[in-house]
């Protein structure tokens, strides 16, 4: 797969903004969804997720197929579920969270960062994996942690799952894949 010579997939969002000239600052689902199937030549599909509005599209020029279901449930189990799922199918999952700063002497990428429900700033990442055991009783759980790439400082970093679950922003996701419609 192309996207797996990037790092194994964690640095795809950095490639993303570079061939694709998209900018990070203000990325919708649709904007980052467009511009992934705008990186990779060949046969992808790419689907974004805002609350439960749900489009599908590849890059042979068929017309988006538009759906409206929810991803994620009230209980974050399932959401997480889901998502584990798109990752064994060999997928590509990035998520908007809402984001922390502390910039560090004025270099954006020597501060630190930190996905947080209270954050001000909305920022893609790349889910790379999840913890295992997991705990389906108690979504709060110290078993249950979500691992992710953060292009900000290109680094994985660690989080408890309802702590990066109650991050997202209008549950907002861009899942990518090859294939075609």
């Amino acid at each position: 797969m192309i996207a797996a010579a990037y790092n194994g997939g964690v640095d795809i969002l950095r490639y993303i903004w570079e061939s694709s000239g998209a900018t990070t600052g203000t990325t919708t689902a649709g904007d980052l969804r467009d511009a992934a199937l705008a990186s990779f030549p060949g046969q992808w599909i790419a689907r974004s997720y805002v609350w439960e509005e749900v489009i599908t599209m590849d890059n042979s020029g068929h017309d988006p197929i538009v759906e409206n279901y929810r991803w994620y449930n009230a209980d974050s189990n399932v959401a997480a579920e889901s998502l584990k799922e798109k990752l064994r199918m060999g997928h590509y999952v990035m998520a908007l969270v809402k984001m922390q700063y502390d910039y560090g002497h004025g270099d954006s990428r020597t501060g630190w960062s930190e996905v947080i429900s209270t954050g001000n700033t909305p920022h893609w990442v790349v889910i790379t994996g999840f913890s295992a055991p997991w705990n389906n009783n108690d979504p709060s759980s110290s078993y249950n942690w979500i691992r992710i790439n953060n292009p900000y400082n290109n680094r994985v970093e660690y989080y408890p799952w309802m702590h990066f679950y109650d991050s997202l922003v209008a549950y907002s996701l861009v899942e990518i894949w090859p294939g075609h419609l």
